[in-house]
């Protein structure tokens, strides 16, 4: 085995297109970890897990890594959460989003290097941020909030690799906007919670959203040869 991939969220959207290319190496094995089924392949392995609960977190166990040359983490879950001005959210809708946006990553990548501390494998940490980290859009402060700080874990843990000299390389990658589950759910908010919902229905209907697998096939690139990709912080071109 080349490869350990751990990749959240792969019941659908990006993290489904990411489990079935990197399963597609016959050198692989990839873990996926999402509440609901993910693709049945011969290299996929399952964990079924709700990562918006604390206490799941907590008692997550990462697989052995063997003789895997490289460890990737894919941080690919994560929830809109519920479109609608501050003072009209849910606190407890609140609360779960951040949970499975920001802490969920921060556990999974604290595990990893813990977990693997003493494997000469070269570990490779991929958090999936969003360009709605650096956009203020209203309705949208629960996944714009998140983003943004999962963009600033990102930074820290490459700062924190730099220092310490550690075979691990951290990146946050946007992949633009997406044929997802998500953007089905951007469109049916309300316009009167979020002022800018012309802008995604446009993308729809012009065929304007990009493929998952396309955006995936970046992502194993950069899994591949980290040392070609010097930002941290990179949105992708499809």
């Amino acid at each position: 085995m080349s490869s350990l991939w751990i990749i959240t969220g792969t019941s659908s959207g990006l993290g489904k297109a990411l489990a079935i290319q990197a399963a597609s190496d016959d050198d692989a094995l990839v873990y996926g970890i999402a509440r609901r089924e993910g693709p049945v392949l011969p290299r996929y392995v399952h964990i079924h897990s709700d990562l918006s609960v604390a206490h799941n977190l907590l008692h997550l166990s990462l697989p052995e890594a063997g003789d895997a040359a490289r460890i990737i983490l894919v941080n690919n879950a994560a929830t809109l959460g519920q479109v609608a001005p501050i003072g009209e959210l849910d606190e407890a809708g609140i609360i779960g989003s951040y949970i499975l946006n920001v802490v969920a990553p921060h556990v999974l990548a604290n595990k990893l290097l813990r977990t693997y501390r003493s494997s000469e494998a070269k570990k490779i940490i991929i958090n999936i941020s969003s360009g709605a980290a650096t956009t203020p859009y209203d309705g949208w402060s629960i996944y714009s909030s998140s983003k943004a700080a999962l963009n600033m874990q990102t930074l820290i843990g490459a700062e924190e690799a730099g220092i310490r000299e550690d075979a691990v390389r951290f990146f946050a990658v946007a992949p633009g906007v997406l044929d997802t589950e998500m953007q089905a759910t951007v469109r049916r908010s309300a316009r009167e919670q979020f002022s800018r919902i012309s802008k995604f229905t446009a993308l729809f209907e012009e065929g304007k959203l990009a493929d998952p697998a396309k955006a995936a096939a970046k992502i194993i690139e950069i899994a591949a040869h980290p040392d070609d990709y010097s930002d941290t912080i990179c949105r992708l071109s499809l």
